[in-house]
């Protein structure tokens, strides 16, 4: 298919960036290229006196679109020794593409031969130097297998360069300055990141880090748990590594005087309200995680709470136990406490209607951690 245009004023309305710039021939034919481009299957522009031809070759275009469709697929399939050679003759019969550059430098790196994808990957920018895939991936190589962070930074910076919508990139930028302990930045990076693409599992485990690193505990906690759930079918190495974050971030809140302030401001409102003391005692010989003595049943002025020091997160198991206590005093309050007797052995439960408690309860406790 041939398109003939004559250069003329109709002609750059049509096209008004070549107009704004005085009506450059050079700017004309970027905007034409731009145009008539088919994926990444580029016309041949050509500029004669006052008439351009636009040459697009419509039979190759759907027959190497196909061929590159089915190499493709078979990557996604991981089937990389049957689409090397479909690759192969596509960049031999049109070497100009540069996906199909790219995509067999990708081939290499996952088969591990990192220097021959960063051939193809050159080749790629050198047709097109604005191929957002082939500089993240320059930058990947670099930063994970040559371990040169500063060629990698260069990659991507390009990359962001060209596209500063591109998440990927950005992200990654930002994880690589994480690694080189530039914290700041780093962070102000991934947030930029995660402002274009929320969803992006590795820029909400970055965030997590990033907070981590920064005490934030709170909120590494809560971008740990957003990157599990965002995690798909081939992010299991992200996944254990989310996974293992959000169990240390956990750890460390339970053992900080955050949660200690939160337990001793329940505490001292329910010895208040039940006008006895509460005391707390570590055991292993209990067969529960934890469980509340109330002072009436063991004919105590105090109330004990005992738990199981085998377990980790004793703020919580105890804070369970406070929450019945809580539930008790409420119902006595009501007049429905009740106690029941077997068999000789006095056995007390006190039973009260949960109806709202729990989440009004919870609700303000809640509302004290944030």
């Amino acid at each position: 298919m041939i398109i003939v245009h004559q250069i003329n004023d109709f002609l750059f309305e049509l096209f008004p960036k070549a107009k704004a710039n005085g009506k450059n021939n050079d700017i004309l034919k970027e905007e034409l290229e731009k145009y008539y481009s088919f994926g990444v299957y580029k016309p041949t522009i050509k500029i004669e006196s006052d008439i351009v031809q636009i040459m697009i070759d419509v039979p190759s275009i759907i027959h190497q679109k196909t061929e590159f469709d089915k190499a493709v697929a078979l990557c996604e399939k991981r089937k990389f020794g049957e689409a090397k050679p479909i690759l192969e003759k596509l960049i031999n019969d049109n070497p100009t593409v540069s996906e199909y550059h790219r995509v067999l430098g990708q081939i290499f790196s996952e088969e591990g031969n990192q220097d021959e994808a960063i051939n193809y990957l050159i080749d790629a920018l050198k047709w097109e130097p604005k191929n957002g895939y082939a500089l993240i991936m320059m930058g990947n190589i670099f930063a994970r297998e040559k371990d040169d962070i500063d060629t990698a930074v260069k990659y991507y910076n390009e990359a962001v360069v060209q596209n500063p919508k591109d998440n990927i990139a950005i992200n990654n930028l930002g994880m690589h300055l994480i690694q080189t302990g530039k914290w700041e930045e780093g962070l102000k990076l991934l947030e930029k990141a995660y402002g274009i693409n929320p969803n992006y599992p590795n820029t909400n485990y970055g965030i997590a880090l990033a907070n981590h690193e920064s005490g934030n505990t709170l909120i590494a906690f809560e971008y740990a748990i957003a990157a599990l759930k965002k995690c798909g079918i081939h992010d299991q190495h992200l996944f254990n590594n989310a996974l293992s974050l959000t169990i240390k971030v956990s750890e460390e809140w339970t053992k900080s005087e955050a949660g200690k302030k939160v337990f001793n401001e329940y505490k001292s409102r329910l010895e208040k309200e039940s006008g006895k003391k509460i005391e707390v005692e570590a055991t292993s010989t209990i067969p529960t995680a934890a469980k509340i003595e109330f002072a009436e049943n063991y004919d105590r002025d105090f109330h004990l709470i005992k738990y199981n020091d085998k377990y980790q997160a004793a703020e919580h198991l105890i804070m369970h136990e406070l929450v019945h206590l809580d539930f008790v005093l409420q119902a006595r309050k009501e007049n429905n406490n009740m106690l029941f007797v077997s068999d000789g052995d006095m056995k007390a439960q006190f039973i009260r209607d949960y109806s709202g408690g729990l989440k009004k309860l919870m609700g303000g406790v809640w509302r004290k951690l944030q």
